[in-house]
């Protein structure tokens, strides 16, 4: 069994937290264990230090995040998920003000959910 997948849950992967990328080109990419193509897949930033008032292990869901000039682009494979990307920084919603802010580099890791 894949370490990342989850026991008992028949086709879930979740990844360890992975480095968010600092600059254009492809991003990480993960084996998934799942033996299939995912039908889903989530990306999610991970607060690992303090940052625009959320904690460590908050999640925010790389879709609902800007990004300065930049996209991501999120494929998979029946082995692996990975993550294209051009960014310049990612921007992500202050969690009590609302006010969109760039994250600060470092405090933020990616984790990759993915289900079959």
């Amino acid at each position: 069994m894949n370490p990342g997948c989850l026991p008992g849950t028949g086709g879930r992967f979740s990844s360890p937290v992975l480095p968010v990328p600092t600059v254009t080109g492809p991003g990480p990419v993960v084996a998934h264990g799942l033996h299939v193509t995912p039908t889903q897949v989530a990306w999610r930033l991970v607060c690992l230090q303090p940052d625009l008032g959320y904690g460590p292990g908050d999640e925010v869901d790389l879709t609902s995040t800007q990004f300065n000039n930049g996209y991501f682009t999120s494929w998979s494979n029946a082995a692996t998920v990975g993550l294209s990307w051009r960014a310049n920084g990612v921007v992500v919603n202050h969690r009590t003000t609302g006010t969109a802010t760039a994250t600060t580099a470092g405090k933020w890791g990616l984790k990759v959910y993915a289900t079959a």
